[in-house]
């Protein structure tokens, strides 16, 4: 079952393929979506590691398949997201400040249990 995208709210200033929008689901929550016109393979290689870090008990974002509505996506008006496409996508609900992304000089203070 998919999470349905309410709102479109705005563009992350990060993302490695894809810079994911900031969306609101119909439960409220805020959630970084990349949606059906995003790269098939950054979608697919985004749910499986999700996926492996929550088998894992790793500390990370929850995820879900997201369904952007076709009529929320063509009332987009703003010409620099026009990859914003109905449809299927991925999303991993935001973590707001809690948690930053991990940094490369992070490992020398991760627990060794996180690190196996």
């Amino acid at each position: 079952m998919s999470i349905i995208i309410t709102e479109l709210l705005g563009r992350a200033k990060t993302g490695v393929s894809v810079k994911p929008f900031i969306c609101s689901t119909e439960q409220g929550r805020e959630i970084f979506v990349k949606p059906a016109g995003s790269l098939k393979r950054s979608l697919i290689v985004e749910w499986i590691g999700g996926r492996l870090a929550q088998m894992m008990e790793l500390p990370s974002a929850e995820i879900s398949v997201v369904e952007v509505p076709e009529e929320l996506a063509t009332a987009n008006r703003n010409p620099e997201w026009t990859s914003f496409q109905g449809g299927f996508g991925f999303g991993s609900y935001s973590l707001a400040n809690r948690y930053r992304d991990l940094q490369s000089s992070d490992i020398d203070r991760l627990p060794s249990s996180i690190l196996a």
